[in-house]
């Protein structure tokens, strides 16, 4: 209706759409306080979050609203996600891979690891230098990305410092984990 509201007045519309005017104000006005949240939480992830987890955030902030009209709403207004290489750095001599390893609860870095090869060696490093740093008691539970790099070869080593290697989570809590490896970085 907003696009065509030159060729007819509104209540013609709102008549032949069988919607009240005051309707189609309390939609237009709640439409325009969404957006102001959204490009709030666009801002606050540094333009990281797609339609899906903007629509995740705005329910966790007890929000109700649809993930396809927050799509809508975010392409209405040219609200896009900035798309970004993630873990791998182009440098003067090449690209380098980047392991990078987070303490969930500090959320600091607290292991990274840079390598020419994506290999279990880039992981072994990014690890032992977490264990040097923070020097954990027993228990610690480390999450993976469970890319080939984490295969079992590396296990041992894991079990050898006593890090327990997390080999299934629920697919919500893997979201996390990677939610705040994108955070971060």
């Amino acid at each position: 209706m907003q696009q065509h509201r030159q060729l007819a007045p509104l209540r013609r519309f709102c008549r032949v759409l069988a919607v009240s005017r005051s309707g189609y104000y309390a939609w237009a006005r709640a439409n325009a306080a969404l957006v102001v949240t959204i490009r709030e939480l666009h801002q606050q992830s540094r333009e990281a979050y797609g339609a899906v987890k903007t629509w995740h955030a705005l329910r966790a902030r007890g929000l109700r609203c649809g993930k396809h009209r927050v799509a809508r709403l975010r392409r209405l207004y040219g609200i896009e996600a900035r798309r970004r290489r993630r873990f791998k750095i182009a440098t003067r001599s090449g690209w380098l891979y980047l392991a990078v390893l987070l303490d969930l609860y500090s959320r600091k870095v607290v292991g990274w690891a840079m390598l020419p090869s994506n290999d279990k060696q880039l992981v072994g490093d990014a690890l032992e230098m977490a264990l040097v740093r923070r020097r954990p008691g027993p228990g610690l539970i480390h999450h993976t990305d469970r890319g080939s790099t984490y295969a079992a070869e590396t296990l041992p080593v894991f079990r050898a410092e006593g890090v327990q290697a997390a080999v299934w989570i629920p697919p919500f809590v893997y979201r996390v984990f990677l939610l705040c490896i994108e955070m971060y970085i």
